[in-house]
């Protein structure tokens, strides 16, 4: 195995995600540890499951079938094996183990019910719905098998359910080890091949279908500057006054929580409540951090109108009367500069780092950074609230300084 198979293999969570751009051996790998996994648990069955029973005919069963001819080779009268053409099941001998190993289709999520087993391996699993994988989550049970666990082997696909479970908002939900690696890690490919996908791709692309990343293919990123590798940061707490940014909504009720030194800003928290108004973010934010906010960078129409508070009190007014002091502008700046302003300090120069930092604990500010896009506004509207609570402050703390002349907006 080349080092990144080594260590998909090795790893012990319950759940195993190897993430590489195309060619990067992972059906091979997932072939290979299904027939293990299955001989070691039998009598429990394992389960192989593929975008679509076409694609598995064409990928996953024919693989299966030459690492156990080659098996079968080196172990003559050790290994006895068959393919079941009208049950798409693969029964193996070995020793006093008769294995199995189920190919399925996620073509149709339910269909996938019923059985108990002891491991579960999702080819391609980002381009199927997030369906197949909670139903082979529920369906890793069998009190059989020796060894629980799920594979999933796959190019990332933009940032849907895969992303939110291996880098995303759910990541902590799960017993998930990820490996990701570039095509250029499986070294019996063409030498070639990497280069070619590259010539064929643009930048985005590349970092997906070659590097093995999570990224937005969507057109007309807002927010292009923010870099993951740079703008995620975890840093202590320097134990000195807070800040927050605010945006007023019921459903949610968006702020982030910030420090500042000089011209260095950090996200420590972000907070999408829902169903809520200015009062109980207020209430929130005392609960959590006492005193040692001060100042709220809002949403500047908030002098003028209410989220949903009694007696026709402005959310300026509630912040006030829990002690916030209250600094904006008497209107927001045009959004086009709000963007500037974040991308701005996102913007990592050679000489400099990005002077916008963000906690890894925002793990929803970062997707929507990530995602939103001018594109697709429309549809991605419920992030703008959290990416506004960011902007607001930044806008106002690091305007953008027009020069005279012709405008000339920087962006996508």
């Amino acid at each position: 195995m080349w080092p990144h198979q080594r260590e998909w293999w090795e790893a012990t969570t319950f759940i195993k995600a190897l993430v590489t751009g195309y060619g990067g051996g992972k059906t091979l790998v997932g072939a290979k540890r299904a027939l293990a996994m299955a001989i070691y648990n039998f009598p429990s069955p394992v389960a192989w499951v593929s975008p679509s029973y076409k694609v598995a005919k064409r990928t996953a069963i024919p693989t299966m079938k030459g690492l156990l001819y080659g098996k079968q080779t080196l172990m003559p009268g050790q290994l006895k094996w068959d393919f079941n053409k009208a049950d798409l099941e693969f029964q193996i001998q070995y020793k006093q183990a008769n294995a199995i190993v189920w190919i399925m289709s996620g073509d149709d999520p339910d269909a996938l019910k019923g059985p108990n087993l002891a491991a579960g391996y999702i080819d391609e699993p980002f381009i199927q719905p997030r369906e197949v994988f909670d139903q082979v989550l529920a369906r890793v049970r069998d009190p059989r098998a020796r060894y629980l666990e799920i594979g999933l082997m796959g190019t990332p696909e933009e940032l849907n359910w895969g992303y939110d479970i291996c880098e995303g908002e759910e990541k902590d939900n799960h017993d998930l080890t990820l490996v990701q690696a570039s095509t250029k890690a499986n070294k019996a490919l063409p030498s070639d091949y990497a280069a070619r996908l590259e010539l064929g791709y643009d930048d985005k692309a590349a970092l997906a279908f070659v590097d093995g990343q999570f990224v937005s293919l969507a057109k007309g990123l807002v927010y292009y500057a923010f870099n993951p590798d740079t703008c995620i940061v975890d840093l202590p707490d320097p134990g000195h006054e807070l800040c927050v940014g605010m945006d007023f909504n019921v459903d949610p009720m968006a702020f982030v929580v910030f420090w500042k030194r000089g011209d260095r800003m950090h996200v420590v928290k972000e907070y999408e409540l829902p169903n809520s108004d200015t009062e109980d973010a207020c209430v929130k934010l005392r609960e959590d951090w006492g005193d040692r906010i001060r100042d709220v960078y809002p949403d500047a129409s908030g002098n003028a109108r209410q989220t949903n508070a009694p007696g026709g009190r402005s959310d300026f007014h509630i912040l006030r009367e829990f002690g916030f002091t209250v600094r904006t502008k008497k209107t927001n700046p045009p959004r086009r500069d709000r963007f500037n302003s974040v991308n701005g300090k996102f913007k990592s120069r050679k000489e400099t780092a990005p002077s916008l930092t963000i906690s890894p604990k925002c793990k929803k500010l970062k997707r929507y950074l990530i995602e939103f896009n001018h594109e697709n506004a429309h549809k991605l509207r419920h992030m703008s609230h959290l990416t506004d609570a960011l902007g607001y402050p930044v806008a106002y703390l690091y305007p953008i300084r027009r020069t005279t002349g012709p405008l000339r907006i920087s962006g996508h």
